[in-house]
């Protein structure tokens, strides 16, 4: 994306601060993303949300940081790097006793993993199944009986789906 910014021409286009390059006005960024494609974009999410999942967290808010991230993992289509990113942000916030954001938080990975979608697949069946499991448990802890109850049918539905190993299956494991 920078190489696109002639330095000569678009100096006041971008700012240097502490924690990198920034675009100086919200204008100036809309320009240039609207000369990107949608398949490059989403590249660019994904490599935005990677580089920030390599970075120390020293100075950030854990809820904050990890919901920026997840914000690049959705806009990048990566839904189980987001919702898996989501999770994150939202025991942040509930280690932060911020219980409405993280429900939100919980929701929005639930969503992005498509709880109620009835095309989803087994690819991101334990992950679903874990994040329905964590919202339910804050549901029931913050006294939501209806959410929680619809949120354990959920991961229910989702344990049904992982197919079950035969017990012989784990004897190498077990040795």
């Amino acid at each position: 994306m920078l190489r696109r910014v002639d330095v000569s021409q678009d100096a006041a286009t971008m700012a240097s601060g502490a924690t990198g390059w920034r675009f100086s006005h919200p204008a100036d960024r809309a320009r240039l993303l609207a000369e990107v494609d949608g398949e490059t974009r989403e590249l660019m999410h994904a490599l935005a949300a990677q580089w920030l999942e390599a970075r120390p967290l020293a100075g950030h808010d854990p809820g904050v940081f990890w919901e920026a991230v997840a914000a690049h993992w959705l806009r990048a289509r990566r839904k189980n790097e987001a919702a898996r990113t989501l999770v994150r942000a939202g025991e942040a916030a509930r280690d932060g006793l911020v219980m409405p954001r993280a429900k939100a938080l919980l929701r929005t990975a639930l969503e992005a993993l498509g709880l109620h979608s009835t095309s989803r697949g087994l690819d991101h069946a334990p992950l679903l199944l874990s994040t329905a499991i964590a919202y339910a448990d804050l549901a029931l802890k913050t006294g939501d009986f209806h959410d929680a109850r619809m949120l354990c049918a959920g991961a229910l539905e989702a344990a049904r789906a992982l197919e079950p190993r035969p017990l012989n299956a784990l004897a190498p494991v077990a040795r």
